[in-house]
C-alpha cells in the first residue's frame, strides 16, 4: 500500500480515528506480558484467531502457540485479530495495512501468518485479514515477497474448501511439532532460502495438507500432558488483556476433543 506509516508512528497516525471507534483497546497492543522482539533476522510469525480481540484473546490454542514460539530465540510470535467493521473502514480509508499488535508490523512484512481456525464461520474473517494485510487472498497469486499462510484447528477437519486460499494446513495438534517447524523456517530465513524452498519444506511435513497433495496426511497428536515441565512446554507466557474479554478468568483444560476420540 502507498505511504505506509513507519510502525513506530502508526498509532499516532491513527490516533484520532482510534478515539472514534468502538473499543480502541483492541488495536493498541502494549499489554502487560506481551513479548516484543526486535531484529530483521527474526522469523516473524503473525498468530491470528480470526475474530475480534475479545474472542481471540480467550482462545487457548493461541495462548499455547504464542508462548511456545516466543521461547525460540530466532522466532518472534505476534498477534493479529479481525478488526470490527468501524476500524476496518478506517484502515481502508487511510490506506493503512492491518498490523501486528506487538511491533505494529504490517501483516505482509511478516514471514508467516498462522491462523488458528476453530469453526467455519471464521472463514470470511480470515479472508478479510489477508485482504486488509495486503496479502493476496488466493495462494496462487502470492509472490516471493508475501508471507506463508498456514492454518490449523478443528474447523479444518475438512481443509479442501480452503485449499485455494491457504498455502498449507496443519492437521492435528500443534504443541509437539509446530514450534519445530517454525524453528527450522527461522534457520532457513537466516540462510537466505527462498519462499518457495520454505514452502516446499512445510509441504514435506507429514501432518501438512495442501491443495496439490496426493498422499495421506498423518494427523499430529500431542500426548505429553503428564510431563513435569509443562511450564517449559507452554513457553514464555501470554499478554494480559487490556479490555474485558469473553472468558475473563483462568482456564484449566480438563479434556480435549469429544468422547468419541476426535481431537
Amino acid at each position: 500500500m502507498s505511504d505506509t506509516p513507519d510502525p513506530k508512528e502508526l498509532l499516532s497516525v491513527l490516533f484520532r480515528d482510534l478515539n472514534d471507534v468502538e473499543q480502541p483497546g483492541r488495536y493498541l497492543g502494549g499489554e502487560a506480558g506481551s513479548i516484543v522482539k526486535d531484529g530483521s533476522h527474526l522469523y516473524r510469525v503473525a498468530l491470528s484467531f480470526p475474530d475480534v480481540y475479545e474472542i481471540g484473546m480467550s482462545n487457548t490454542a493461541l495462548k499455547i502457540l504464542y508462548g511456545q514460539l516466543n521461547r525460540l530465540p530466532g522466532v518472534a510470535a505476534e498477534r493479529v485479530f479481525s478488526p470490527a467493521e468501524d476500524f476496518e473502514q478506517v484502515l481502508r480509508d487511510r490506506d493503512v495495512p492491518l498490523y501486528t499488535l506487538e511491533s505494529k508490523t504490517p501483516l505482509r512484512e511478516c514471514d508467516l501468518v498462522a491462523f488458528t481456525f476453530a469453526y467455519e464461520l471464521l472463514a470470511t474473517n480470515m479472508l478479510t485479514i489477508l485482504d486488509l494485510g495486503n496479502i493476496p487472498v488466493l495462494a496462487a497469486e502470492r509472490s516471493e515477497h508475501d508471507p506463508l499462510v498456514i492454518a490449523g484447528g478443528p474447523g479444518l477437519t475438512n481443509p479442501i474448501p480452503y485449499g485455494n486460499f491457504l498455502d498449507a494446513v496443519f492437521i492435528g495438534e500443534g504443541e509437539g511439532e509446530f514450534s519445530t517447524l517454525a524453528e527450522t523456517l527461522s534457520v532457513m530465513k537466516r540462510d537466505g532460502r527462498s519462499r518457495n524452498e520454505m514452502l516446499q519444506y512445510v509441504h514435506s511435513h507429514p501432518a501438512v495438507w495442501h491443495s496439490q497433495r496426493k498422499t495421506a496426511v498423518r494427523r499430529a497428536i500431542w500426548r505429553d500432558f503428564t510431563r513435569d515441565d509443562m511450564g517449559t512446554v507452554y513457553g514464555a507466557g501470554f499478554p494480559l488483556p487490556s479490555i474485558p474479554v469473553i472468558q475473563d478468568h483462568g482456564v484449566v483444560e480438563i479434556m480435549r476433543g469429544c468422547p468419541q476420540g476426535c481431537r
